[in-house]
């Protein structure tokens, strides 16, 4: 179940993203997130009907998932984001999955243990997001979004002069970088 929940939780945010982003016009699906929402609360409900700092934790991620897809967005639209900012807010971006390693903690009484698999899980979800950006750099650069490896590489490229647009420099980043 807590995997159940933890999927279902992934797949309503995805399809949120999906429609932020544009890549998505089936507005409908926003309801479909929805009842996907309704769904994860129930299964996590059956098993921690009474834990006040789960259900706390639990609300509190959806808030900084959704809270930090609208600023990673705002972010990515200016080069001059520091990379390192970027990733904190993926690690934001990814709080929503914390959900089912908080319930595993929750239901063996292990709360104590949390902060490391807290820790593991924001270093997790960076390392996945700069993956990720590394495949989308050119879709995300189409789309004037300079996620944090085209910040990284455009911070790279022709280092010594500066000049060029941003698309030679995050290619010179690319080829010549560190």
């Amino acid at each position: 179940d807590v995997i159940l929940g933890q999927r279902l939780l992934y797949l309503a945010i995805r399809i949120q993203d999906d429609l932020f982003d544009g890549q998505v016009r089936a507005n409908s699906l926003l309801f479909g997130s929805d009842q996907l929402l309704l769904e994860a609360e129930d299964v996590f409900s059956r098993h921690l009907p009474r834990d006040k700092k789960f259900w706390k934790f639990y609300r509190d991620c959806l808030r900084t998932t959704t809270q930090s897809i609208v600023e990673v967005d705002r972010l990515q639209k200016s080069l001059g984001t520091k990379p390192e900012r970027l990733l904190d807010f993926y690690a934001n971006v990814c709080a929503v999955f914390k959900i089912g390693s908080a319930a595993v903690c929750a239901l063996s009484k292990h709360w104590q243990h949390f902060t490391r698999v807290s820790l593991f899980c924001d270093e997790t979800a960076k390392a996945g997001q700069i993956i990720d950006d590394l495949t989308d750099v050119q879709e995300d650069l189409e789309r004037k979004r300079y996620n944090y490896a085209a910040n990284i590489l455009y911070r790279s490229g022709n280092a010594t002069g500066k000049r060029g647009s941003p698309m030679k420099r995050i290619a010179q980043g690319y080829v010549y970088g560190d």
